[in-house]
């Protein structure tokens, strides 16, 4: 069959669906479009808010839209998603292109958090808000600072216990349990002391959308990190990603930005991480 459902006709007929069915108060994109990042490979990302025992209407309703637009090739329940009180489910269409598919998640009102900050999730699309009910919520700038501060406090923390874990799943001959290491408490550390200082908002986001938030040569320096030939050269890579590391903590440091206990007391690196000296915090 070919794939002649576009972008905005699944769009414009999920909307018309949600916004018929009572109880539904809201719908908005999220995702790429959020971000100002859509492309041809971008998939639909559509948020709902809705009155309490509404969601089994709801899916009952979009199940027979979907039909109507062609059927589905795989329709998925997600049991545990990213956002916390989302009911969540994934479609892939019959008559839509490879990466068109559709994440539709349901928020129950008042939903104690819809994801909608622009500084953390971009700005959201919003496609039906009769009561206003998606207007951000104020961005609480010290708030978000202390919870990095403190993130940071266990990023160093765990980077000076793990960061050189791969080498004795090397000694072991474990090369498979050494790529893990090496990439959970080397690669991923990077990413997020790198985040901290070049997109603090969103530095939780982990590997995605390195490209675009860092500047050009520390994204080529994580790539760098990311693809390693062999196991002989994870050493050479986790001496870049130390050195790279500290100096991301460093620079932190240097704005002002210093590792914060949960019971206030300050945890200061030493020069290049050789050294973690605990002080009171000033």
């Amino acid at each position: 069959m070919s794939a002649d459902l576009d972008r905005e006709t699944l769009t414009n007929a999920i909307t018309e669906t949600l916004v018929a069915v009572p109880g539904v108060l809201a719908v908005w994109e999220a995702g790429s479009a959020a971000f100002d990042r859509l492309d041809e490979y971008s998939d639909l990302d559509i948020g709902v808010l809705a009155e309490p025992n509404v969601n089994e209407q709801i899916w009952a309703r979009v199940m027979e839209l979907f039909e109507q637009l062609g059927g589905l090739e795989l329709s998925w329940h997600e049991p545990n998603p990213v956002f916390k009180g989302l009911d969540k489910n994934t479609f892939r269409f019959r008559r839509a292109s490879r990466w068109l598919q559709l994440d539709l998640g349901i928020f129950t009102h008042p939903a104690r958090e819809l994801y909608n900050q622009p500084e953390r999730h971009g700005r959201h699309r919003i496609l039906y808000d009769p009561q206003g009910l998606l207007t951000p919520p104020p961005w609480d700038e010290q708030a978000h600072t202390l919870a990095l501060r403190r993130a940071l406090h266990h990023e160093i923390l765990r980077f000076a216990v793990y960061h050189d874990f791969f080498k004795k799943e090397l000694l072991r001959e474990h090369t498979i349990d050494a790529f893990r290491m090496y990439t959970a408490f080397c690669v991923h550390p990077v990413a997020s002391v790198l985040g901290m200082l070049f997109r603090p908002e969103r530095w939780d986001y982990g590997l995605r959308y390195l490209h675009d938030d860092l500047p050009a040569e520390f994204a080529e320096k994580v790539e760098r990190l990311c693809f390693v030939e062999s196991p002989e050269r994870l050493e050479e890579r986790a001496a870049e990603a130390h050195a790279l590391f500290w100096w991301g903590v460093q620079q932190l440091a240097d704005k002002g930005i210093e590792p914060l206990h949960e019971e206030s007391s300050d945890i200061r690196p030493g020069e290049l991480g050789q050294e973690i000296v605990n002080t009171s915090r000033r």
